[in-house]
């Protein structure tokens, strides 16, 4: 299963990450026409949107359970952000608020980005209940909202972008922005993301201030994020171990970008088979891709890396790493078998050579998940030092 999944607790079958991580060819860049979204259920077919709305306010919200030992209520919820056309769309995510009464200025928000569930609409992690995640309970209960968005079409109608990083960035900021009138968040705002989460939380670094300066973001938490994105997504075409990943990334850009046509880097049974890369999520894909067989090249007939406009996608949803007054804190295993930790030194080098307070940790044993895990404490306390305007420490 893909390693992020077990940061949540609701049960998904188990196989191993690069065999975790398998896909269907099909599943692949199959995703050339998109099919009808399945439905999740009324609470995520939003109203018509008003022309006076704003991103972060909340459509519609609804209690839902929450794992045991947090101190908060949870609310699915409903909200608008703002798509890479730059029009308004709905988006669903969760927000935890801690028991009690906010304090002057309004509790500090926790914005947290997940890893990869898929791009289908039953993937979206908000619609499980009773709402888990690892670390959550030293969040809530320390007097933190907790706001956790599903990203752009995730859950909603649409096609989720899966590492299109504007779109995942704005969701994560709008999500703390709702947190504002459906938890009483206040302004102060720290990002967290694993994995694609991690991608997110750098592209949250890297918008912040345009997008959103209403919000003060103090910090950012990014573990294992593929930040070297052209690596990341080149393992896919070369080893079945990884389709599934590269898979859903093509296949959505084929349907968010006018100039992505899938017919340039897909074969022609894969352009046949239809969008099951954009119908399932990542385990059922990584399982597809393995009991069939599938292989890289049933899916593609070019390499994505030497076809426009492929490449110039690729580089437009790779991190930048530059000084933006935000510090970050930033993980990565030396044994990560998913994510090449070589974009994310890169990363972490230029943001240093540009300023940026950055404390990189990593440890060769490592592996993708333990980088979220292994390193919570210091983040978490890095995550309260923050909000608490200490001088943020640097590993540069």
């Amino acid at each position: 299963m893909p390693p992020e999944a077990a940061l949540y607790r609701w049960p998904m079958p188990r196989s191993r990450i690069g065999h975790e991580s398998r896909s269907t060819t099909t599943v692949l860049v199959a995703a050339v026409s998109i099919l009808a979204a399945s439905c999740s259920g009324d609470f995520y077919d939003p109203p018509g949107l008003r022309a006076d709305v704003e991103a972060g306010d909340v459509l519609r919200s609804e209690p839902i359970a929450l794992q045991e030992g947090v101190d908060g209520t949870a609310q699915r919820v409903l909200y608008v952000s703002t798509d890479i056309e730059g029009e308004p769309i709905a988006v669903s995510g969760v927000i935890v608020r801690p028991t009690g009464d906010p304090p002057e200025g309004g509790f500090p928000v926790v914005s947290w980005a997940h890893g990869t569930t898929g791009v289908a609409d039953q993937c979206a992690p908000s619609h499980t209940e009773p709402f888990a995640l690892d670390g959550m309970a030293e969040i809530v209960n320390n007097g933190y909202v907790l706001a956790a968005t599903d990203y752009e079409g995730l859950g909603t109608p649409g096609i989720h972008p899966y590492l299109v990083g504007e779109s995942e960035a704005r969701g994560v900021l709008d999500i703390a922005r709702a947190a504002r009138q459906e938890a009483g968040g206040g302004n102060k705002v720290v990002v967290w993301g694993h994995s694609q989460g991690g991608h997110a939380a750098l592209f949250a670094h890297q918008i912040a201030g345009d997008y959103a300066d209403d919000l003060e973001v103090l910090g950012v938490v990014a573990t294992a994020p593929p930040a070297g994105l052209a690596q990341f997504l080149q393992q896919g075409v070369n080893d079945q171990d990884f389709l599934a990943f590269s898979a859903q990334a093509y296949g959505s850009w084929a349907q968010v970008y006018p100039e992505a046509d899938p017919a340039t880097i897909a074969t022609g049974e894969a352009l046949r088979s239809g969008g099951k890369a954009l119908e399932e999520c990542t385990v059922s894909i990584a399982s597809y891709i393995g009991s069939a067989d599938v292989k890289p090249s049933d899916v593609f007939k070019a390499d994505p890396a030497d076809t426009a406009p492929w490449p110039e996608l690729t580089e437009e949803n790779t991190p930048v790493g530059d000084e933006r007054g935000i510090p970050l804190f930033v993980a990565h295993g030396g044994s990560d078998q998913l994510v090449p930790m070589e974009g994310t030194v890169a990363f972490v080098q230029a943001s240093c050579s540009a300023g940026e307070a950055v404390e990189f940790v990593t440890e060769p044993e490592w592996d993708h998940n333990a980088a979220f895990h292994a390193p919570m404490p210091q983040y978490l306390q890095w995550m309260s030092d923050r909000v608490a305007d200490a001088e943020p420490p640097s590993t540069c």
